[in-house]
Protein backbone atom coordinates (compact mmCIF):
# COMPACT_ATOMS: atom_id res chain seq x y z
CA UNK A 1 0.00 0.00 0.00
CA UNK A 2 2.95 2.24 1.02
CA UNK A 3 3.75 1.71 -2.91
CA UNK A 4 0.44 3.38 -4.03
CA UNK A 5 0.67 6.56 -2.07
CA UNK A 6 4.01 7.54 -3.46
CA UNK A 7 3.12 7.00 -6.83
CA UNK A 8 0.28 9.21 -5.89
CA UNK A 9 1.61 11.81 -4.29
CA UNK A 10 4.60 12.09 -7.33
CA UNK A 11 1.87 12.20 -9.66
CA UNK A 12 -0.23 14.97 -7.78
CA UNK A 13 2.93 16.98 -7.56
CA UNK A 14 3.81 16.48 -11.46
CA UNK A 15 0.10 17.99 -12.09
CA UNK A 16 0.87 20.83 -9.69
CA UNK A 17 4.02 21.50 -11.67
CA UNK A 18 2.35 21.42 -15.14
CA UNK A 19 -0.73 24.15 -14.11
CA UNK A 20 2.25 26.50 -13.52
CA UNK A 21 3.94 26.02 -16.86
CA UNK A 22 2.37 28.01 -19.00
CA UNK A 23 2.96 31.24 -16.34
CA UNK A 24 6.51 30.17 -16.55
CA UNK A 25 6.83 29.69 -19.87
CA UNK A 26 5.08 32.99 -21.25
CA UNK A 27 7.75 35.72 -19.94
CA UNK A 28 10.67 33.53 -21.30
CA UNK A 29 9.13 33.06 -24.65
CA UNK A 30 8.27 36.96 -24.22
CA UNK A 31 11.97 37.50 -23.53
CA UNK A 32 13.16 34.89 -26.70
CA UNK A 33 10.78 36.96 -28.70
CA UNK A 34 12.03 40.36 -28.03
CA UNK A 35 15.48 39.73 -28.10
CA UNK A 36 15.02 38.02 -31.71
CA UNK A 37 13.60 41.03 -33.11
CA UNK A 38 16.30 43.13 -31.71
CA UNK A 39 18.79 40.75 -33.17
CA UNK A 40 17.40 40.93 -36.59
CA UNK A 41 16.51 44.94 -36.44
CA UNK A 42 20.25 44.99 -35.67
CA UNK A 43 21.35 43.09 -38.63
CA UNK A 44 19.27 45.39 -41.00
CA UNK A 45 20.45 48.48 -39.89
CA UNK A 46 24.08 47.06 -39.97
CA UNK A 47 23.46 45.92 -43.32
CA UNK A 48 21.52 49.46 -44.07
CA UNK A 49 24.50 51.49 -42.79
CA UNK A 50 27.51 49.24 -44.44
CA UNK A 51 25.55 50.02 -48.03
CA UNK A 52 24.82 54.24 -47.05
CA UNK A 53 28.97 53.83 -45.96
CA UNK A 54 29.77 52.64 -49.39
CA UNK A 55 27.60 54.76 -50.97
CA UNK A 56 29.44 57.63 -49.17
CA UNK A 57 32.51 56.67 -50.30
CA UNK A 58 31.89 55.95 -53.63
CA UNK A 59 30.24 59.69 -53.58
CA UNK A 60 33.16 61.26 -51.80
CA UNK A 61 35.25 59.21 -54.20
CA UNK A 62 33.59 61.36 -57.14
CA UNK A 63 33.91 64.41 -55.32
CA UNK A 64 37.54 64.21 -55.12
CA UNK A 65 37.20 63.29 -58.97
CA UNK A 66 35.18 66.58 -59.83
CA UNK A 67 37.22 68.91 -58.13
CA UNK A 68 41.14 67.57 -59.25
CA UNK A 69 39.12 67.93 -62.77
CA UNK A 70 37.92 71.67 -61.91
CA UNK A 71 41.25 72.58 -60.89
CA UNK A 72 43.22 71.31 -64.15
CA UNK A 73 40.43 73.49 -65.92
CA UNK A 74 41.52 76.56 -63.36
CA UNK A 75 44.83 75.75 -64.24
CA UNK A 76 44.14 75.72 -68.10
CA UNK A 77 41.75 78.94 -68.08
CA UNK A 78 44.60 80.49 -66.29
CA UNK A 79 47.35 80.17 -68.44
CA UNK A 80 46.18 81.08 -72.13
CA UNK A 81 49.37 79.86 -73.69
CA UNK A 82 46.60 76.88 -75.78
CA UNK A 83 44.71 79.42 -76.24
CA UNK A 84 46.79 81.92 -77.94
CA UNK A 85 48.35 78.81 -79.62
CA UNK A 86 44.84 77.71 -80.87
CA UNK A 87 43.93 81.78 -82.03
CA UNK A 88 47.33 81.68 -84.28
CA UNK A 89 46.17 78.53 -85.75
CA UNK A 90 43.03 80.20 -86.44
CA UNK A 91 44.38 83.17 -88.11
CA UNK A 92 43.46 85.16 -85.24
CA UNK A 93 45.58 87.49 -84.26
CA UNK A 94 45.55 91.61 -82.56
CA UNK A 95 43.97 93.82 -84.85
CA UNK A 96 46.18 95.86 -86.99
CA UNK A 97 45.15 99.94 -86.62
CA UNK A 98 45.14 100.69 -90.10
CA UNK A 99 42.95 97.86 -90.80
CA UNK A 100 40.04 99.26 -88.57
CA UNK A 101 37.33 100.54 -90.36
CA UNK A 102 34.95 102.86 -88.91
CA UNK A 103 31.44 102.77 -89.53
CA UNK A 104 28.69 105.64 -88.51
CA UNK A 105 24.88 106.51 -88.70
CA UNK A 106 23.89 109.60 -89.80
CA UNK A 107 20.54 110.89 -90.11
CA UNK A 108 17.46 111.54 -87.10
CA UNK A 109 17.23 108.17 -85.06
CA UNK A 110 13.46 109.06 -84.25
CA UNK A 111 12.13 108.75 -88.03
CA UNK A 112 13.69 105.74 -88.88
CA UNK A 113 15.81 106.65 -91.41
CA UNK A 114 19.42 106.18 -91.47
CA UNK A 115 22.18 106.14 -93.56
CA UNK A 116 25.56 104.46 -92.92
CA UNK A 117 28.86 106.49 -93.54
CA UNK A 118 31.75 104.15 -94.34
CA UNK A 119 35.35 105.98 -93.65
CA UNK A 120 38.31 103.62 -95.05
CA UNK A 121 41.35 103.33 -92.55
CA UNK A 122 43.78 106.56 -93.16
CA UNK A 123 40.83 109.32 -94.11
CA UNK A 124 38.90 110.81 -90.58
Amino acid sequence: MMHRVGTRRRRASLRGWTKWLPFLLFPFAVLFGETWLRVQTQRNYDYESSRVEEELVELEREIDELRHELREKEQRLESMGPARAEAEGLDLVKPDPARIWLISLEGDTRSGVHTARHDPPGIQ
